[in-house]
C-alpha cells in the first residue's frame, strides 16, 4: 500500500484537493480545539484545517509523498503539523493521548480495520471523540472514487460494531456531491459517524 500511496501522491498536484472535507470542518469548526490525530491523512488537506483553527494536529501515513505535499499545503498557510510516516499500529502513540481522532475516506482491509479501530479507541482521551466520513458499501454504484472492495467500504452497522461501547453521536448515511480534486468528483454514497469515548 505505501507504493500504491506514494505513486498516488506523486504528481505536484493534489489529488483531493487543497480544502478539508465538508463534514471534516463542520466537525473542526463545533468542536472545542484539542490535540487531534489524522490516521491515513495523505496530502494533508484536513489537519491544515485543523491547525488554522486551533488544533494541535497530528497526522500518520505510510506514504512519503503525502507527507512531503502536507508539508508544503502547511507551510503555505503558516501553520505547523506533525506528520509521522509509520505503522498506526506500532507507532509510540500513548493510550489515552487524543480529545479527538478523525478518518477521512480512510478505508482498509477488513481484518486490518478492526485492529486499527480497537486501537482508536485506546488512544482517545476520556470524552475524547472519533470522527469518520467515508464511503458507503453502496458507492460501488457510483464513479466519484473510492475503493472497488465492497470489504473494504462502511455501513451504519459496521461502524456501531467497530465502536460499541462508545456512545453514538451521529451515524448518517447520505447522497453527497462531492468536490474534492479529481479524486472525488460526483454523487457519492457517504456515511458520517460521531461517537464519544465515555
Amino acid at each position: 500500500m505505501k507504493e500504491f500511496w506514494n505513486d498516488r501522491f506523486s504528481s505536484d498536484n493534489y489529488i483531493y484537493g487543497v480544502d478539508p472535507n465538508v463534514v471534516l470542518k463542520d466537525f473542526i469548526d463545533r468542536n472545542k480545539p484539542g490535540v487531534i490525530l489524522f490516521p491515513g491523512e495523505g496530502e494533508g488537506r484536513n489537519i491544515v484545517y485543523a491547525a488554522q483553527k486551533g488544533w494541535s494536529a497530528k497526522a500518520i501515513d505510510q506514504s512519503d509523498k503525502g507527507k512531503d505535499k502536507a508539508l508544503k499545503l502547511a507551510l503555505k498557510n503558516n501553520v505547523n503539523i506533525d506528520y509521522s510516516v509509520d505503522d498506526i499500529l506500532t507507532f509510540d502513540y500513548k493510550s489515552e493521548s487524543f480529545d479527538a481522532i478523525a478518518l477521512v475516506f480512510f478505508h482498509l482491509p477488513e481484518i486490518l480495520r478492526k485492529k486499527i479501530h480497537k486501537h482508536l479507541i485506546s488512544l482517545l482521551k476520556p470524552n475524547g471523540k472519533i470522527f469518520i466520513v467515508g464511503f458507503t458499501k453502496e458507492q460501488l454504484k457510483y464513479s466519484s472514487g473510492g475503493p472497488k472492495d465492497v470489504n473494504m467500504l462502511y455501513s451504519e452497522e459496521l461502524l456501531y460494531e467497530d465502536f460499541r461501547g462508545l456512545e453514538v453521536i451521529k451515524c448518517v448515511t447520505e447522497e453527497m456531491e462531492l468536490d474534492e480534486g479529481p479524486g472525488h468528483q460526483g454523487v457519492g454514497s457517504v456515511i458520517e459517524f460521531e461517537a464519544v469515548k465515555n
